[in-house]
């Protein structure tokens, strides 16, 4: 009977060990359009950019990647544009299709 207890302990904790690497999802939701004002000023990089509106957001903190005119972290996906008052401003965002 120890036998049989200690093994469903360990059975148990391996399980919870291994929820805990499993890959979550990303909170991704929604989209929007921003309406940018002709003189805003933006960040010197697009990656800048992508982390200073993350930072206020559910999305992530770090990670982004520009792919062409988006900026991508996980399976949120940023439009970003060169600002009239020079650097990047997130202009966009939706969830990547999976």
């Amino acid at each position: 009977m120890i036998r049989l207890t200690t093994t469903a302990a360990l059975a148990a904790c391996v399980a919870a060990c291994l929820a805990g690497c499993v890959p979550t999802d990303s909170g991704c939701s929604g989209g929007f359009d921003a309406e940018l004002t002709p003189d805003a000023s933006g960040y010197a990089t697009p990656i800048e950019a992508a982390e200073a509106w993350a930072a206020t957001t559910a999305a992530p903190d770090t990670g982004w990647v520009e792919a062409g005119e988006t900026v991508v972290a996980d399976d949120w996906v940023l439009t970003v544009v060169e600002a009239g008052g020079g650097g990047w401003l997130v202009q966009s965002q939706r969830c990547a299709e999976g």
